[in-house]
């Protein structure tokens, strides 16, 4: 999901550089390495084949044949509480997508109720209860 860096501080890309810099360049739920390549299982684990795109090369190759999705993991900056003005060191945590998305899911299922609903008034729509 793209970022609008509208709700986002001027300076967000510097926080969350330092953030995932402060992280080790390593997601903090799940421990998985910024851009290692490889595939998850169908538990959820990370297998990687490569530290870097450039070294996949073959290796995904034969892991695509095989019929497993190879992925590049790509940390990202997630705040904890939602809130993207709060920018405090305890609130943020670097995250790779797959952990950030579980960690927004609950909040985004709640908007989209919300969303849902407002437009059903909106429209005129009775709400059953």
């Amino acid at each position: 999901m793209p970022v609008d860096y509208r709700n986002y501080p001027p300076d967000w890309k510097q926080i969350s550089l330092a953030r995932r810099e402060t992280a080790g360049w390593k997601c903090e739920f799940c421990g998985v390495p910024h851009n290692a390549v490889g595939y998850r299982t169908a538990a959820g684990e990370f297998v990687k084949i490569a530290s870097s795109p450039e070294e996949a090369g073959h290796a995904a190759d034969i892991a695509e044949l095989d019929g497993l999705k190879v992925i590049t993991i790509i940390l990202t900056v997630a705040h904890l509480n939602h809130d993207t003005a709060d920018n405090r060191p305890e609130n943020l945590r670097a995250l790779c997508q797959r952990c950030h998305n579980r960690h927004d899911q609950p909040h985004r299922q709640r908007n989209a109720a919300t969303t849902r609903r407002r437009k059903r008034i909106a429209t005129g729509q009775l709400e059953l209860i």
